[in-house]
């Protein structure tokens, strides 16, 4: 996911997610499950957020775990 505007050799946003049992987990391209959140309405929040198109304090936070991670 990137957005139209920007310097042409930018990065984008690659993210897979797909329904839990009692989540949303979002996961990366071997599969693997990098995060979790709890709703339509969080991952809506969450793809808006990294697609620049809402800023959001909490998934600024999340993004930040997810960009952190040492595993």
């Amino acid at each position: 996911m990137r957005s139209e505007v920007g310097h042409a050799e930018r990065g984008g946003h690659f993210f897979h997610f797909r329904k839990g049992d009692t989540d949303i987990e979002l996961y990366d391209i071997q599969e693997d499950v990098i995060g979790r959140v709890a709703n339509l309405k969080a991952l809506l929040a969450f793809i808006r957020h990294v697609s620049g198109q809402a800023y959001s304090e909490s998934m600024w936070r999340r993004c930040q775990e997810f960009n952190l991670r040492t595993d």
